[in-house]
């Protein structure tokens, strides 16, 4: 059996960044907040026709 040895500088690219959620969090809060009583469901829903109508990319 052959051992391949890895270099210093390698990296794994299946690891995908992590990304900046703040204001997504900022929206969910928000609408939690005015509706306290919607599932993640019904929260998913208004954001996701909210982004819609402003031209934003989906959630």
């Amino acid at each position: 059996h052959v051992i391949l040895r890895r270099t210093d500088d390698w990296m794994d690219g299946r690891r995908s960044r992590h990304t900046d959620d703040t204001d997504v969090l900022l929206r969910i809060h928000h609408v939690i907040g005015e509706l306290p009583t919607y599932g993640y469901r019904r929260v998913w829903a208004l954001l996701r026709r909210q982004a819609e109508l402003d031209g934003m990319p989906a959630i």
